[in-house]
Parts: structure tokens; C-alpha cells; sequence
């Protein structure tokens, strides 16, 4: 069981709960030295760690707790091969705590737009369309 950080379109219930196969306790928490952007030609982001002087970055995000090995395999499959999944430290509450979180693979920085990715308008302008097209099929 495994306590996993989203920041995407995974942090939404709508994209979520269509991907994993049992409900899932979820609670906001902040991951810092990262920073979030737009994929280029996508509705969705990613996020990579910054350099120590940037260490102040923060992403907001989603996580959900005691998720069991087949749904991580589902999350694994749903985020491909461009993300690694990794343990990174989370904000919850104020306190520290381990997460696996989906980064974007270093050879894959060059697929990122300069554009900070938005959650608001992800989920009024986007989502929609992007659960069809991506989970339409599921």
C-alpha cells in the first residue's frame, strides 16, 4: 500500500475514480523543489525537481492514501513511460511525509512547454474532452 501525490488531471475524482478500481481516502498536500508545466500539445502537466536555489517551488496537489499494488500498476500503465514513478517527500498538514509521485523522465524535459499548467482551467475547459478522448475506451 502506497500513499501517491497528483497534480494533474489525477487529482480530479472525474479522471481518478476511472482509473483505479476501489475509493481511495484523498486529502490536498504540497510537494516542494518541484515546479508543474503544461505538456507541449496536451491538457495535461508534469513536474520535474528544480535546482536547490529554487527550493521554495511548491506544486499543489492531491493525495490518496493505502492504494493497493494492482491499482498502482493501473496508475503506472495510465501515466506511461515518459513519467518515473518516485518517492518524493510531501507537505500534509504541515508535516513531512513519503509519497510516490509520477516525475517527468529527464530525457523527456524537451516535451514541456514554458507554460505553468492550471488546474482550474484544466477542469472547466478541458476535462470533458480530455476523459473522453484518454478514458473513453475504459
Amino acid at each position: 500500500m502506497k500513499t501517491v501525490f497528483t497534480y494533474g488531471s489525477l487529482m480530479f475524482p472525474e479522471v481518478w475514480e476511472k482509473i483505479v478500481r476501489q475509493p481511495y481516502q484523498a486529502e490536498a498536500a504540497v510537494l516542494s523543489g518541484y515546479e508543474r508545466k503544461q505538456v507541449k500539445n496536451a491538457e495535461y502537466p508534469a513536474i520535474y525537481p528544480v535546482g536547490a536555489a529554487r527550493q521554495h517551488t511548491q506544486v499543489q496537489g492531491v493525495v490518496y492514501f493505502s492504494v493497493n499494488s494492482l491499482d498502482l500498476k493501473l496508475l503506472d500503465d495510465f501515466e506511461g513511460p515518459i513519467y518515473l514513478r518516485e518517492t518524493v517527500q510531501i507537505s500534509l498538514n504541515n508535516t513531512l511525509q513519503e509519497a510516490q509521485a509520477y516525475v517527468l523522465r529527464a530525457k523527456y524535459r524537451h516535451l514541456l512547454s514554458r507554460l505553468d499548467w492550471q488546474p482550474e482551467y484544466f477542469k472547466t475547459q478541458n476535462m470533458q474532452a480530455f476523459i473522453k478522448r484518454t478514458l473513453g475506451r475504459r
